[in-house]
């Protein structure tokens, strides 16, 4: 439930919110397989997240501020639940009453938590049996990195993660730094908060530089990386770094527009083939890349030295063109149907497997049409809702043979569904603004679970068409897409539910959690659901 890409362009459009306290305590209702959490505000189920070991779900954990405690301070706790939801153990936490949870993750071994303190950080560890670890406060981080925290802290959706599991033994970090211009940092820390390595941005460069972290593991850190020379540019250099996760050391970087003018979206590696998938999309030569139409989609196999193994380009008007949306509703636009790339596996068949979501920027007829309500309210039509939203459409998968030719493409069809931009946004691209989507938990798809031993995979998504594969209506359905024996299957479970939010967390084999919030009441509701 954390998506992880950091966009500097919705960061610099942030603005620095003072710190506020988190919301009272929560109290659980413990049913065993079920979990209902009260004073839970939306901001708050970002606190919530899911405890893995060994690639299996093996529980969950949530964080909360249980009460004020004198003189400035305040008790914080993470409670672990086991596999069923059941209270396991609660770590307490003695911190500032203002400090506020920025994120958390959890290794197999150790929780990293990262709480604010005025103009810095307190970044601490824990075992799952309670004990400290180790703690590291660091009074002061650059301005840029206190905007992304706070994007994080005052979002109501998920936020954009900066720490990352590098196998049971540490944690990654990555920050923005105040260079000559802005730059980066990316840190490797052990279970005690030693740091073992750091990788960064050169202090006197004259470029503004950003670093995003897509793939970390007990061997290598993937890194998309990007620079240009003013901060209103749009006119951006992309570049691909793999590192040495143990060392911090650079095993080869690719300067992308160099090669082919290609934007930078997505990365998968499959460390047993040795092999490096990136995805986004390619340009007209000589196009700015984040600021043009692309042409369509690519997929481009590397090896672990950076080698091109194989590489395939997808026309959005010619291979491509069979996929895009032609109901009615798909607004009004110039632009393409794009696909936003969330999974890309390589199955023990042979074959490469892609799950994407269509998306397009459209001229919103609901928007102008609040836009004109606002006026004639007396709001002078001066809202800061823009005339543009972001509609999602249907799931998409597509395989490729062994060669990376493409020999089948499928659409899944599910209901639409629309996300209103303001002014701010008006002016950006599609595929920027497909980032912010991500970031922030507006897509339907929720995660995909691998089978290492059958080499299949399931991904799952919602969908709010209401009716089941009987027709029956319904208040939800959770959508899959599976491989199993190389064939590719589409399933549909109808869900009901009374609550205003929904989403999806891996849990025990053939189960899935299912998190539901009433927004009015306050409420969460967690429950485990078998999925055939």
């Amino acid at each position: 439930m954390k998506p992880k890409i950091i966009l500097l362009v919705s960061l610099i459009a942030c603005l620095f919110i003072a710190d506020m306290p988190l919301s009272a305590q929560k109290k659980s209702k413990d049913n065993g397989g079920a979990k209902q959490l009260e004073n839970v505000k939306r901001r708050d189920l970002r606190n919530f997240g899911t405890v893995i070991e060994n690639d299996v779900t093996v529980g969950y954990y949530m964080f909360s501020k249980i009460e004020n405690t004198g003189g400035g301070m305040a008790s914080f706790k993470i409670e672990i639940f086991d596999e069923n939801l059941k209270s396991k153990k609660t770590i307490k936490i003695e911190k500032r009453k203002t400090a506020q949870l920025v994120e958390m993750n959890y290794n197999g071994k150790a929780f990293f938590i990262m709480m604010t303190n005025k103009k810095g950080i307190d970044m601490m560890t824990f075992d799952k049996e309670g004990k400290k670890l180790g703690e590291l406060n660091i009074k002061k981080v650059s301005k840029w990195e206190r905007m992304r925290i706070q994007q994080a802290v005052m979002s109501e959706e998920a936020s954009s993660t900066s720490i990352y599991s590098a196998s049971d033994e540490g944690f990654i970090r990555q920050a923005f730094v105040k260079n000559k211009k802005l730059g980066f940092v990316i840190e490797r820390y052990d279970n005690k908060l030693k740091l073992q390595w750091s990788y960064g941005s050169d202090k006197a460069s004259k470029r503004i530089e950003a670093a995003d972290i897509l793939y970390s593991s007990e061997n290598y850190v993937a890194v998309l990386k990007e620079d240009k020379k003013k901060l209103i540019s749009r006119d951006i250099d992309v570049h691909f770094v793999l590192l040495n996760a143990s060392k911090g050391t650079k095993l080869f970087e690719l300067q992308l527009k160099e090669l082919a003018d290609l934007s930078l979206l997505g990365c998968d590696v499959d460390e047993t083939k040795q092999q490096i998938i990136l995805n986004g999309e390619y340009y007209a030569k000589g196009k700015k890349i984040y600021n043009s139409k692309s042409e369509g989609i690519y997929l481009k196999m590397l090896d672990l030295k950076g080698k091109e193994l194989k590489m395939q380009k997808l026309s959005w008007k010619k291979d491509l063109v069979s996929l895009n949306v032609t109901d009615e509703e798909k607004g009004k636009s110039k632009e393409n149907m794009r696909f936003y790339i969330h999974k890309v596996v390589i199955a023990a068949n042979g074959n490469t497997y892609v799950v994407a979501e269509q998306y397009k920027k459209i001229l919103s007829a609901t928007a102008v049409g609040m836009k004109l309500a606002s006026a004639a309210l007396g709001g002078g039509g001066n809202s800061n809702l823009s005339s543009f939203s972001i509609k999602m459409y249907n799931m998409v998968y597509m395989v490729f043979d062994n060669s990376f030719n493409l020999v089948e493409k499928q659409v899944v069809k599910k209901k639409f569904s629309e996300i209103w931009l303001d002014k701010s946004q008006e002016y950006t691209s599609a595929t920027v603004l497909a980032h912010y989507l991500k970031a922030n938990g507006y897509f339907d798809y929720q995660f995909t679970s691998l089978n290492k031993e059958k080499g299949g995979f399931t991904t799952y998504y919602l969908d709010l068409n209401r009716k089941g594969t009987d027709g029956k209506k319904n208040d939800a359905v959770i959508g899959t897409i599976s491989l199993s024996e190389d064939k590719i299957e589409t399933k549909r479970t109808p869900i009901n539910t009374q609550y205003s939010y929904m989403f999806i967390c891996p849990a025990k084999e053939n189960n899935v959690l299912i998190g539901e919030h009433w927004r009015s009441k306050k409420k969460m509701f967690l429950r485990i659901e078998p999925i055939e």
